[in-house]
């Protein structure tokens, strides 16, 4: 690896981080898996992005100055509608794995009755369950337009300027980037995985916090889609 190489490898591993640190609804569905399903799950949906971004990282690079940004703002408003789909799932969960008929199991002062209350929550080694969980992230990162604005504005540009260099300096710029974007996602897996520890309380205030803030991101996508589609 030449000089320029490395220097778009650290490149691609400086905006890798800020990708997986950047708020978004991949972000959310993520915590939201891992506080429900342990680790497991939450590894499913941070490896997402290993499938759902190449056919869109490729139409990018190349038609990146044909592109209608209407398309953007469709995506955006779609996505946002996924997203309530998805907040919606992850509270049935949510109250399905915190509801039963006994009130002493609810207000979870017993140290047994509270490990039967967090057994409910579905950790589950059943491929079925992890393969639905892995493919609702791919769809949750396509429909985000986080995905196409970050890769049409930020990554996509200095892709194609890697490309022009050469196509190992390409690959270089793309390697440091998934590398750290997958590194950052799996370290918030193990950092909320961890958070699990302290209880079903403490789970069942972050599994509704993670909703609220899907709920959100949910929100402002429609309603930026919907502003910015009328306005152009």
């Amino acid at each position: 690896m030449d000089y320029t190489q490395a220097a778009f490898f650290l490149q691609g591993i400086a905006l890798g981080l800020s990708a997986a640190a950047t708020p978004g609804t991949l972000q959310s569905y993520l915590i939201s898996q891992t506080l429900l399903g342990g680790w497991r799950s939450g590894i499913m949906v941070a490896f997402a992005p290993l499938i759902s971004d190449p056919l869109v990282v490729f139409t990018i690079v190349f038609l990146l100055d044909q592109m209608p940004n209407s398309i953007i703002q469709l995506m955006g408003i779609l996505g946002g509608f996924f997203a309530l789909y998805i907040a919606f799932g992850i509270y049935r969960q949510w109250k399905e794995a915190y509801s039963g008929p006994d009130e002493e199991k609810k207000s979870g002062i017993d140290t047994q009755q509270d490990f039967q209350i967090d057994s409910k929550i579905k950790i589950t080694d059943n491929f079925r369950d992890y393969l639905g969980i892995f493919t609702k992230g791919v769809i949750v990162n396509i429909l985000s337009p986080g995905l196409y604005l970050y890769w049409f504005l930020i990554t996509g540009p200095i892709l194609l300027s890697a490309l022009d260099i050469s196509l190992l300096t390409g690959i270089s710029f793309i390697a440091g980037f998934y590398i750290m974007m997958t590194s950052g996602l799996l370290g918030i897996v193990f950092v909320f995985d961890f958070s699990r520890r302290f209880g079903p309380g403490v789970i069942r205030i972050l599994t509704l916090i993670s909703i609220l803030i899907l709920v959100t991101f949910a929100v402002i996508l429609i309603a930026q889609g919907l502003y910015r589609f009328f306005l152009l």
